[in-house]
Protein backbone atom coordinates (compact mmCIF):
# COMPACT_ATOMS: atom_id res chain seq x y z
CA UNK A 1 0.00 0.00 0.00
CA UNK A 2 1.35 3.92 -0.90
CA UNK A 3 1.03 6.59 1.20
CA UNK A 4 -1.70 7.50 3.10
CA UNK A 5 -3.83 11.11 4.04
CA UNK A 6 -2.72 12.00 7.34
CA UNK A 7 -6.66 12.86 8.13
CA UNK A 8 -8.41 10.47 5.62
CA UNK A 9 -6.28 7.52 5.87
CA UNK A 10 -7.07 7.13 1.68
CA UNK A 11 -4.60 6.33 -0.49
CA UNK A 12 -2.84 9.06 -1.98
CA UNK A 13 -2.89 8.59 -6.01
CA UNK A 14 -5.10 9.87 -8.68
CA UNK A 15 -8.34 7.90 -8.98
CA UNK A 16 -9.24 6.50 -12.26
CA UNK A 17 -11.65 6.79 -15.10
CA UNK A 18 -12.03 9.58 -17.77
CA UNK A 19 -15.14 12.11 -16.11
CA UNK A 20 -15.44 13.92 -19.58
CA UNK A 21 -15.90 10.60 -21.41
CA UNK A 22 -18.26 9.65 -18.91
CA UNK A 23 -20.10 13.34 -18.98
CA UNK A 24 -19.84 12.59 -22.50
CA UNK A 25 -21.79 8.88 -22.22
CA UNK A 26 -24.34 10.87 -19.87
CA UNK A 27 -25.32 13.42 -22.62
CA UNK A 28 -25.97 10.50 -24.86
CA UNK A 29 -27.85 8.67 -22.60
CA UNK A 30 -30.08 12.10 -22.11
CA UNK A 31 -30.37 12.71 -26.18
CA UNK A 32 -30.86 8.77 -26.47
CA UNK A 33 -33.89 9.12 -23.77
CA UNK A 34 -35.74 11.77 -25.72
CA UNK A 35 -35.00 10.19 -29.03
CA UNK A 36 -36.73 6.93 -27.49
CA UNK A 37 -39.70 9.08 -26.24
CA UNK A 38 -40.17 10.67 -29.15
CA UNK A 39 -40.10 7.04 -30.43
CA UNK A 40 -43.19 6.33 -27.86
CA UNK A 41 -44.95 8.91 -28.88
CA UNK A 42 -44.64 8.25 -32.88
CA UNK A 43 -45.98 4.66 -32.02
CA UNK A 44 -48.77 6.22 -30.00
CA UNK A 45 -49.68 8.24 -32.81
CA UNK A 46 -50.22 5.50 -35.35
CA UNK A 47 -52.18 3.88 -33.32
CA UNK A 48 -54.27 6.30 -32.78
CA UNK A 49 -55.01 7.04 -36.19
CA UNK A 50 -55.26 3.31 -36.75
CA UNK A 51 -57.94 3.05 -33.94
CA UNK A 52 -60.98 2.55 -36.42
CA UNK A 53 -59.06 -0.26 -38.68
CA UNK A 54 -60.72 -3.76 -37.95
CA UNK A 55 -59.17 -7.16 -39.35
CA UNK A 56 -57.04 -10.28 -37.51
CA UNK A 57 -53.46 -8.65 -39.28
CA UNK A 58 -54.37 -5.45 -38.04
CA UNK A 59 -55.00 -6.57 -34.27
CA UNK A 60 -52.06 -8.29 -34.25
CA UNK A 61 -50.12 -5.34 -35.40
CA UNK A 62 -51.69 -3.42 -32.60
CA UNK A 63 -50.94 -5.64 -29.78
CA UNK A 64 -47.04 -6.19 -31.23
CA UNK A 65 -47.03 -1.93 -31.32
CA UNK A 66 -48.43 -1.51 -28.12
CA UNK A 67 -46.11 -3.72 -26.29
CA UNK A 68 -43.44 -2.30 -28.24
CA UNK A 69 -44.33 1.01 -27.00
CA UNK A 70 -44.55 0.43 -23.84
CA UNK A 71 -40.65 -0.96 -23.71
CA UNK A 72 -39.93 1.83 -25.31
CA UNK A 73 -41.49 3.97 -22.91
CA UNK A 74 -39.81 2.54 -20.44
CA UNK A 75 -36.42 2.30 -21.48
CA UNK A 76 -37.13 6.40 -22.19
CA UNK A 77 -38.01 6.89 -18.83
CA UNK A 78 -34.75 4.79 -17.49
CA UNK A 79 -32.65 6.66 -19.54
CA UNK A 80 -33.94 9.87 -18.57
CA UNK A 81 -32.95 9.12 -15.22
CA UNK A 82 -29.94 7.85 -15.82
CA UNK A 83 -28.14 10.28 -18.10
CA UNK A 84 -28.12 12.81 -15.08
CA UNK A 85 -26.28 10.29 -12.96
CA UNK A 86 -23.18 10.00 -15.51
CA UNK A 87 -23.17 13.58 -15.95
CA UNK A 88 -22.91 14.55 -12.57
CA UNK A 89 -20.54 11.79 -11.62
CA UNK A 90 -18.41 12.72 -14.46
CA UNK A 91 -18.35 16.40 -13.64
CA UNK A 92 -17.26 15.47 -10.35
CA UNK A 93 -14.96 12.82 -11.32
CA UNK A 94 -13.33 15.71 -13.50
CA UNK A 95 -13.21 18.06 -10.57
CA UNK A 96 -11.34 15.93 -8.28
CA UNK A 97 -9.13 14.87 -10.98
CA UNK A 98 -8.18 18.48 -11.58
CA UNK A 99 -7.21 19.13 -8.32
CA UNK A 100 -5.09 15.91 -7.77
CA UNK A 101 -3.16 16.02 -11.56
CA UNK A 102 -3.51 19.95 -12.63
CA UNK A 103 -2.71 21.44 -9.53
CA UNK A 104 -0.35 19.00 -8.33
CA UNK A 105 -2.35 17.75 -4.92
CA UNK A 106 -1.01 14.21 -5.39
CA UNK A 107 2.71 15.20 -6.37
CA UNK A 108 2.50 18.10 -3.65
CA UNK A 109 1.70 15.51 -1.22
CA UNK A 110 4.00 13.08 -1.62
CA UNK A 111 6.64 15.33 -1.92
CA UNK A 112 5.22 16.77 1.32
CA UNK A 113 5.48 12.97 2.84
CA UNK A 114 8.95 12.65 1.74
CA UNK A 115 10.14 15.86 3.62
CA UNK A 116 8.43 15.12 6.66
CA UNK A 117 10.05 11.60 6.95
CA UNK A 118 13.25 13.00 6.33
CA UNK A 119 12.99 15.81 8.65
CA UNK A 120 11.54 12.88 11.52
CA UNK A 121 14.55 10.79 10.83
CA UNK A 122 17.02 13.89 11.70
CA UNK A 123 14.94 14.64 14.62
CA UNK A 124 15.22 11.03 15.78
CA UNK A 125 18.60 11.55 15.38
CA UNK A 126 19.77 14.44 17.14
CA UNK A 127 17.54 12.69 20.10
CA UNK A 128 19.60 9.52 19.79
CA UNK A 129 23.05 11.36 19.54
CA UNK A 130 24.83 11.38 22.75
CA UNK A 131 25.62 14.50 24.28
CA UNK A 132 29.13 15.33 22.88
CA UNK A 133 30.96 15.99 26.90
CA UNK A 134 34.28 17.47 27.21
CA UNK A 135 37.57 15.15 28.10
CA UNK A 136 37.97 15.58 32.04
CA UNK A 137 41.79 14.99 31.40
CA UNK A 138 41.62 18.56 30.08
CA UNK A 139 40.46 20.19 32.71
CA UNK A 140 41.98 18.36 35.15
CA UNK A 141 43.33 21.39 36.94
CA UNK A 142 40.22 23.23 36.50
CA UNK A 143 37.43 21.80 37.26
CA UNK A 144 35.33 24.81 37.07
CA UNK A 145 35.84 25.16 33.30
CA UNK A 146 34.95 21.07 32.73
CA UNK A 147 31.72 22.11 34.54
CA UNK A 148 31.08 24.93 32.08
CA UNK A 149 32.45 22.90 29.15
CA UNK A 150 29.97 20.26 30.21
CA UNK A 151 26.71 22.66 30.32
CA UNK A 152 27.68 24.16 26.62
CA UNK A 153 28.20 20.21 25.38
CA UNK A 154 23.98 20.15 27.13
CA UNK A 155 23.32 23.34 25.43
CA UNK A 156 24.58 22.46 22.09
CA UNK A 157 22.73 19.06 22.05
CA UNK A 158 19.62 20.92 22.88
CA UNK A 159 19.97 23.46 20.72
CA UNK A 160 20.29 20.43 17.88
CA UNK A 161 17.18 18.57 19.06
CA UNK A 162 15.28 21.50 19.33
CA UNK A 163 16.03 22.97 15.39
CA UNK A 164 15.27 19.65 14.32
CA UNK A 165 12.17 19.35 16.53
CA UNK A 166 11.10 22.54 14.56
CA UNK A 167 12.23 21.04 10.75
CA UNK A 168 9.97 17.86 11.57
CA UNK A 169 6.57 20.09 13.10
CA UNK A 170 7.12 22.52 9.87
CA UNK A 171 7.53 19.31 7.18
CA UNK A 172 4.20 18.03 9.21
CA UNK A 173 2.49 20.93 8.96
CA UNK A 174 2.70 21.33 5.12
CA UNK A 175 3.06 17.73 4.72
CA UNK A 176 -1.36 17.55 6.89
CA UNK A 177 -1.47 20.77 4.53
CA UNK A 178 -0.82 18.89 1.35
CA UNK A 179 -2.96 16.00 2.40
CA UNK A 180 -5.86 18.15 3.22
CA UNK A 181 -5.98 19.40 -0.20
CA UNK A 182 -5.97 15.44 -1.26
CA UNK A 183 -8.60 14.51 0.82
CA UNK A 184 -11.18 17.33 0.10
CA UNK A 185 -10.42 16.07 -3.85
CA UNK A 186 -10.69 12.52 -2.70
CA UNK A 187 -14.06 14.11 -0.58
CA UNK A 188 -15.53 15.11 -3.63
CA UNK A 189 -14.99 11.79 -6.15
CA UNK A 190 -15.89 9.22 -3.14
CA UNK A 191 -19.41 11.67 -2.32
CA UNK A 192 -20.19 11.62 -6.30
CA UNK A 193 -19.45 7.47 -6.47
CA UNK A 194 -21.58 6.88 -4.10
CA UNK A 195 -24.47 9.25 -5.07
CA UNK A 196 -23.79 7.56 -8.36
CA UNK A 197 -24.39 4.10 -7.24
CA UNK A 198 -26.96 4.74 -4.97
CA UNK A 199 -29.24 6.65 -7.89
CA UNK A 200 -28.17 3.89 -10.30
CA UNK A 201 -29.27 1.11 -7.32
CA UNK A 202 -32.72 2.68 -7.49
CA UNK A 203 -33.33 2.57 -10.87
CA UNK A 204 -32.01 -0.67 -11.53
CA UNK A 205 -35.15 -2.51 -10.26
CA UNK A 206 -37.15 -1.06 -12.81
CA UNK A 207 -34.87 -1.65 -16.08
CA UNK A 208 -36.17 -3.55 -18.83
CA UNK A 209 -35.48 -7.26 -17.82
CA UNK A 210 -34.77 -10.79 -19.83
CA UNK A 211 -37.15 -13.31 -19.69
CA UNK A 212 -36.28 -16.65 -18.71
CA UNK A 213 -36.59 -18.31 -22.38
CA UNK A 214 -34.40 -14.86 -22.93
CA UNK A 215 -32.14 -16.14 -20.86
CA UNK A 216 -32.44 -19.32 -21.98
CA UNK A 217 -31.72 -18.46 -25.57
CA UNK A 218 -28.16 -17.06 -24.90
CA UNK A 219 -27.62 -20.41 -22.82
CA UNK A 220 -29.33 -22.56 -26.04
CA UNK A 221 -27.00 -20.96 -28.45
CA UNK A 222 -23.88 -21.36 -26.37
CA UNK A 223 -24.69 -24.96 -25.97
CA UNK A 224 -25.71 -25.40 -29.35
CA UNK A 225 -22.10 -24.29 -30.54
CA UNK A 226 -20.26 -26.53 -28.09
CA UNK A 227 -22.11 -29.65 -29.19
CA UNK A 228 -20.96 -28.37 -33.14
CA UNK A 229 -17.41 -28.64 -31.61
CA UNK A 230 -18.25 -32.04 -29.91
CA UNK A 231 -19.92 -33.59 -32.81
CA UNK A 232 -17.30 -32.58 -35.16
CA UNK A 233 -14.34 -34.59 -32.67
CA UNK A 234 -16.91 -37.47 -31.83
CA UNK A 235 -17.20 -37.73 -35.93
CA UNK A 236 -13.41 -37.90 -36.41
CA UNK A 237 -12.95 -40.57 -33.28
CA UNK A 238 -16.11 -42.85 -34.62
CA UNK A 239 -14.13 -43.02 -38.02
CA UNK A 240 -10.82 -43.26 -36.57
CA UNK A 241 -11.11 -45.44 -32.96
CA UNK A 242 -15.10 -46.50 -32.93
CA UNK A 243 -16.30 -48.49 -29.73
CA UNK A 244 -19.42 -48.27 -27.96
CA UNK A 245 -18.44 -45.37 -25.84
CA UNK A 246 -18.02 -42.97 -28.87
CA UNK A 247 -21.04 -44.45 -30.09
CA UNK A 248 -23.11 -43.33 -27.45
CA UNK A 249 -21.45 -39.61 -26.86
CA UNK A 250 -22.30 -39.36 -30.33
CA UNK A 251 -26.17 -40.79 -30.19
CA UNK A 252 -26.49 -38.20 -26.55
CA UNK A 253 -24.85 -35.25 -28.84
CA UNK A 254 -27.43 -35.96 -31.84
CA UNK A 255 -30.07 -35.96 -29.16
CA UNK A 256 -29.23 -32.42 -27.50
CA UNK A 257 -28.85 -31.29 -30.94
CA UNK A 258 -32.17 -32.33 -32.19
CA UNK A 259 -33.60 -30.79 -28.93
CA UNK A 260 -31.79 -27.81 -29.45
CA UNK A 261 -32.38 -27.15 -32.72
CA UNK A 262 -36.50 -27.96 -32.11
CA UNK A 263 -36.20 -25.16 -29.30
CA UNK A 264 -34.14 -22.12 -31.51
CA UNK A 265 -36.91 -23.02 -34.19
CA UNK A 266 -39.60 -21.92 -32.17
CA UNK A 267 -38.21 -19.69 -30.19
CA UNK A 268 -36.95 -18.14 -33.94
CA UNK A 269 -39.28 -15.30 -34.85
CA UNK A 270 -41.89 -15.99 -36.24
CA UNK A 271 -41.98 -20.00 -34.90
CA UNK A 272 -41.80 -22.34 -36.99
CA UNK A 273 -41.10 -21.49 -40.50
CA UNK A 274 -39.46 -22.57 -44.18
CA UNK A 275 -36.15 -22.09 -42.87
CA UNK A 276 -36.29 -24.57 -40.10
CA UNK A 277 -37.41 -27.37 -42.02
CA UNK A 278 -33.46 -28.26 -43.36
CA UNK A 279 -32.04 -28.04 -39.96
CA UNK A 280 -34.54 -30.14 -38.15
CA UNK A 281 -34.08 -32.63 -40.89
CA UNK A 282 -30.59 -32.89 -40.16
CA UNK A 283 -30.92 -33.07 -36.79
CA UNK A 284 -33.88 -35.94 -36.91
CA UNK A 285 -31.93 -37.75 -39.28
CA UNK A 286 -28.42 -37.78 -37.28
CA UNK A 287 -30.67 -39.33 -33.98
CA UNK A 288 -32.58 -41.99 -36.36
CA UNK A 289 -31.21 -45.57 -36.09
CA UNK A 290 -30.93 -46.69 -39.35
CA UNK A 291 -27.79 -48.88 -38.96
CA UNK A 292 -29.76 -50.60 -36.41
CA UNK A 293 -32.82 -51.44 -38.17
CA UNK A 294 -31.50 -55.00 -38.98
CA UNK A 295 -30.92 -55.56 -35.18
CA UNK A 296 -34.71 -54.77 -34.57
CA UNK A 297 -35.66 -56.77 -37.16
CA UNK A 298 -33.81 -60.23 -37.10
CA UNK A 299 -33.16 -59.31 -32.99
CA UNK A 300 -35.93 -57.71 -31.19
CA UNK A 301 -36.45 -54.39 -29.64
CA UNK A 302 -33.34 -54.87 -27.09
CA UNK A 303 -31.07 -55.94 -29.55
CA UNK A 304 -31.95 -53.09 -31.39
CA UNK A 305 -31.64 -50.22 -29.01
CA UNK A 306 -27.95 -52.20 -28.08
CA UNK A 307 -26.51 -51.97 -31.72
CA UNK A 308 -27.88 -47.98 -31.27
CA UNK A 309 -25.49 -47.24 -28.93
CA UNK A 310 -23.06 -49.11 -30.05
CA UNK A 311 -23.02 -52.52 -28.01
CA UNK A 312 -24.68 -54.67 -31.19
CA UNK A 313 -24.00 -58.83 -30.92
CA UNK A 314 -20.77 -59.78 -31.52
CA UNK A 315 -19.33 -56.24 -30.91
CA UNK A 316 -17.38 -55.08 -28.11
CA UNK A 317 -18.45 -54.61 -24.80
CA UNK A 318 -18.91 -51.26 -22.97
CA UNK A 319 -16.31 -52.51 -20.11
CA UNK A 320 -13.50 -53.87 -22.76
CA UNK A 321 -13.74 -50.67 -24.52
CA UNK A 322 -13.27 -48.71 -21.47
CA UNK A 323 -10.78 -50.81 -20.72
CA UNK A 324 -9.29 -49.81 -24.05
CA UNK A 325 -9.63 -46.02 -23.56
CA UNK A 326 -7.85 -46.69 -20.32
CA UNK A 327 -5.10 -48.41 -21.47
CA UNK A 328 -4.35 -46.08 -24.74
CA UNK A 329 -4.91 -42.96 -22.05
CA UNK A 330 -0.55 -42.67 -21.62
CA UNK A 331 -0.41 -41.75 -25.33
CA UNK A 332 -3.11 -39.42 -25.51
CA UNK A 333 -0.45 -36.52 -25.71
CA UNK A 334 0.48 -38.03 -29.18
CA UNK A 335 -2.66 -37.94 -31.38
CA UNK A 336 -1.16 -40.42 -33.85
CA UNK A 337 0.00 -42.67 -31.10
CA UNK A 338 -2.74 -42.98 -29.53
CA UNK A 339 -5.17 -43.42 -32.42
CA UNK A 340 -2.34 -46.09 -33.06
CA UNK A 341 -2.92 -47.71 -30.26
CA UNK A 342 -6.45 -47.75 -29.93
CA UNK A 343 -7.04 -49.58 -32.88
CA UNK A 344 -4.17 -51.74 -32.76
CA UNK A 345 -6.04 -52.94 -28.91
CA UNK A 346 -9.50 -53.29 -31.46
CA UNK A 347 -8.62 -53.69 -34.93
CA UNK A 348 -12.10 -53.74 -36.00
CA UNK A 349 -13.25 -50.64 -34.53
CA UNK A 350 -13.76 -47.25 -36.21
CA UNK A 351 -13.95 -47.18 -40.61
CA UNK A 352 -10.42 -46.47 -41.14
CA UNK A 353 -10.09 -49.84 -42.22
CA UNK A 354 -8.41 -48.86 -45.46
CA UNK A 355 -9.27 -48.45 -49.01
CA UNK A 356 -12.70 -49.75 -50.62
CA UNK A 357 -13.89 -50.99 -46.84
CA UNK A 358 -13.64 -47.62 -45.33
CA UNK A 359 -15.97 -45.94 -48.31
CA UNK A 360 -18.24 -49.06 -48.23
CA UNK A 361 -18.55 -49.05 -44.48
CA UNK A 362 -19.50 -45.18 -44.75
CA UNK A 363 -21.76 -45.56 -47.36
CA UNK A 364 -23.89 -48.49 -46.09
CA UNK A 365 -22.88 -48.52 -42.40
CA UNK A 366 -22.09 -52.12 -43.00
CA UNK A 367 -18.40 -54.06 -43.62
CA UNK A 368 -17.06 -57.26 -45.62
CA UNK A 369 -17.92 -59.80 -43.31
CA UNK A 370 -21.70 -57.76 -42.24
CA UNK A 371 -22.56 -57.49 -45.51
CA UNK A 372 -22.25 -61.45 -46.55
CA UNK A 373 -23.49 -62.08 -42.99
CA UNK A 374 -27.00 -60.13 -44.58
CA UNK A 375 -26.30 -62.19 -47.77
CA UNK A 376 -26.67 -65.29 -45.75
CA UNK A 377 -30.21 -64.31 -43.95
CA UNK A 378 -32.80 -66.76 -44.08
CA UNK A 379 -35.84 -64.44 -45.08
CA UNK A 380 -36.41 -61.75 -47.39
CA UNK A 381 -38.02 -59.61 -44.67
CA UNK A 382 -34.71 -59.32 -42.54
CA UNK A 383 -32.57 -58.74 -45.92
CA UNK A 384 -34.99 -55.52 -46.95
CA UNK A 385 -34.48 -54.67 -43.20
CA UNK A 386 -31.15 -54.64 -43.10
CA UNK A 387 -30.54 -53.34 -47.12
CA UNK A 388 -33.14 -50.36 -45.67
CA UNK A 389 -30.74 -49.18 -42.83
CA UNK A 390 -28.20 -49.58 -45.01
CA UNK A 391 -29.71 -47.05 -47.32
CA UNK A 392 -30.43 -45.09 -44.31
CA UNK A 393 -27.68 -44.78 -42.99
CA UNK A 394 -25.76 -43.62 -45.99
CA UNK A 395 -28.43 -40.91 -45.94
CA UNK A 396 -27.68 -40.61 -41.79
CA UNK A 397 -23.70 -39.86 -42.74
CA UNK A 398 -24.45 -37.59 -45.57
CA UNK A 399 -26.58 -35.57 -43.06
CA UNK A 400 -23.92 -35.65 -39.81
CA UNK A 401 -21.67 -34.63 -42.67
CA UNK A 402 -23.52 -31.90 -43.79
CA UNK A 403 -24.57 -30.77 -40.29
CA UNK A 404 -21.33 -30.99 -39.03
CA UNK A 405 -19.85 -28.56 -42.00
CA UNK A 406 -22.07 -26.36 -41.70
CA UNK A 407 -22.00 -26.08 -37.85
CA UNK A 408 -17.95 -26.06 -38.06
CA UNK A 409 -18.22 -22.93 -40.59
CA UNK A 410 -20.52 -21.10 -38.33
CA UNK A 411 -18.05 -21.34 -35.26
CA UNK A 412 -15.62 -20.12 -37.53
CA UNK A 413 -17.63 -16.90 -39.31
CA UNK A 414 -18.87 -16.25 -35.50
CA UNK A 415 -16.82 -17.56 -32.65
CA UNK A 416 -18.29 -15.28 -30.13
CA UNK A 417 -21.43 -17.42 -29.95
CA UNK A 418 -18.86 -19.49 -27.90
CA UNK A 419 -16.35 -17.35 -26.35
CA UNK A 420 -18.61 -14.32 -25.98
CA UNK A 421 -22.13 -16.26 -24.51
CA UNK A 422 -24.63 -13.91 -24.05
CA UNK A 423 -26.28 -16.24 -20.65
Amino acid sequence: MGILSETGRHEIEVVEGNGDDIEARGNQIVHLARALDGAADTIDRILSDGATMKGHSIEKLREEAEKIQSEIRLAATLYEKAGPIFQNYGSALSDAKRGMSDLNHVTNAESAWRNYQEALGAYQSAQSTPVNYPDAADHADDPQGLEDARTEAENTHGEAVDTARTAKNAAFDLWEEASDLFDADWKTWDEAYDAALTAYSGIEDHKLKDSTLDNLDGLVDFVMGVLSVVGVVIAVLAIVVGGPIIAIAGLVVGVLALVGTLYQSWRSEGGFGMEDIIPITIAVIGVIPFGSIGEFATGGFGAGMRSWVGLGRGGMSLGDDAARWSLAAPDMLNPRQWASTMRSLEPGAGFVTGGDDLLRTLMGGHDDLMTQAIGELATMGEQAAYAFGSVGTHINNIASTWGGLDSAWKIVTNPDRILHPTW
